[in-house]
């Protein structure tokens, strides 16, 4: 396969599509192992009640209990009740049959990640095969996905692809990516921040009112079978109850500000509608500091529109609403070690990545461990959690000022060019540049 930019032509050789062909068919043998696996007990049984309910009930109606995800996982997990009659009967993952079919979307959708990845960096072909590497056996996602059965793939990949699509100089097709991962999990709203920058500055008048409503287009027609009965509201008010229950706390497992904080109070402070600087609480003050920060991540991109500054911009904000929001789980930074793999040509980002891996890896591992999953208390983990806040609030400074001085880049591809080499005002290019 030839694959041209610019004036040069990349060859990718047999050689190259075996090990690639390897490294897909290892991390789809791992996944196919873990799957039937107890994984996280009580968020699958959750999942396979939700699943049941969407079964046997009127689908409008599925947000008159406490369901608090958007309408994409009400589809995904249609489809798996669709192709798997038990969901009719299961309320629980006690069948490994049941656990297999709500581990595999997310297992799939890391899968897709992995290609997504090498096709983002096809113009070399190592970096390709080292970024399906990263991705496709990187063990924070192995054990998000195929172990917990945790859905945070799902919503990334469709962010993925918006930005592959925003660099390709396309758009609406990024706009409907960019809704289809937004009604997939909240977690994906901070992506709004760098896209909406990069779609300011990159678009004229007339494309950027097509994109927003192709967003708002997306966003109304995913929730267009639960109108009528209310779902939206439903949705909102089950989300309003659990963040202001179970999960008013500090931190819900994520080494972040908060897991730091959390440290040096009285046992008795763990909620963050506690007050604590003044009238202020705890919430209050990591909203006042991520808006601040998004502010940053906006005004980067805006400053420079480049798919690079793109693609450092959505990992910046996942580990700015990670580092400074409270009720953070620990899973909710893994989405920035996606956008990153793009620019790890680049050694400087090559070298934030591997640290904020391990700690992020370590994060995930330690605080919901594979090996006994409910034996270690959230906040006992000592100095190795205490490290593991302090590497990634260090990282996400690290990416903040790397997103904003921009220097000489181990990057050839014209699509990640250095953003000097880049018009601040000229419209999309055929090829994204």
């Amino acid at each position: 396969m030839s694959l041209p930019h610019g004036r040069a032509t990349v060859r990718w050789t047999p050689a190259h599509f075996l090990v690639l062909a390897a490294v897909v068919a290892l991390a789809s043998a791992i996944r196919a192992v873990l799957l039937p696996t107890e994984g996280f007990r009580p968020d699958l049984d959750v999942f396979a009640r939700w699943a049941h309910e969407i079964t046997i009930g009127p689908i409008d109606r599925v947000y008159g209990g406490d369901l608090n995800l958007p309408p994409v996982m009400v589809y995904i997990w249609a489809a798996l009740a669709t192709l798997q009659p038990a969901f009719q009967t299961a309320i629980d993952a006690s069948d490994a049959t049941i656990r297999v079919f709500l581990k595999a979307p997310a297992s799939l959708a890391d899968l897709g990640l992995t290609l997504a990845v090498v096709w983002s960096l096809r113009d070399r072909p190592r970096w390709a095969i080292a970024g399906g590497v990263a991705v496709g056996l990187h063990p924070a996602l192995i054990d998000d996905s195929a172990w917990w059965g945790q859905i945070d793939s799902l919503y990334v990949l469709p962010a993925f692809i918006a930005f592959l699509l925003a660099r390709a100089g396309r758009p609406i097709p990024a706009a409907v990516a960019l809704g289809i991962s937004l009604m997939t999990k909240p977690q994906a709203l901070p992506f709004i921040v760098p896209f909406a920058a990069f779609a300011l500055r990159r678009l004229g008048t007339r494309q950027l009112l097509l994109c927003a409503g192709t967003l708002a287009g997306t966003v109304c027609l995913l929730w267009s079978p639960f109108l009528f009965a209310n779902g939206p509201m439903s949705y909102l008010g089950a989300v309003a109850r659990l963040q202001n229950g179970s999960f008013a706390s500090l931190s819900i497992g994520a080494w972040n500000l908060w897991w730091l904080v959390g440290q040096t109070l009285p046992p008795s402070i763990v909620s963050d509608v506690t007050p604590l600087l003044g009238p202020l609480n705890a919430r209050e003050i990591g909203l006042c500091l991520a808006a601040l920060g998004e502010i940053a991540v906006f005004l980067a991109v805006w400053h420079v529109p480049s798919p690079r500054r793109l693609a450092l911009g959505l990992a910046c904000a996942t580990l700015v609403s990670f580092s400074l929001l409270t009720t953070m789980h620990e899973r909710y930074s893994f989405a920035a070690l996606i956008f990153l793999v793009p620019l790890l040509p680049d050694r400087r980002i090559l070298a934030t990545w591997a640290v904020l891996s391990v700690a992020i890896t370590a994060n995930m591992l330690l605080i919901m461990p594979p090996w006994s999953p409910t034996s270690s208390p959230l906040w006992s983990v000592g100095w190795v959690s205490l490290l593991g806040s302090v590497l990634i609030l260090e990282m996400t400074v690290i990416c903040l000022w790397l997103l904003t001085h921009d220097g000489p880049l181990a990057v050839t591809s014209p699509e990640l060019a250095p953003p000097g080499q880049l018009s601040r005002t000229r419209p999309y290019t055929t090829d994204g540049s």
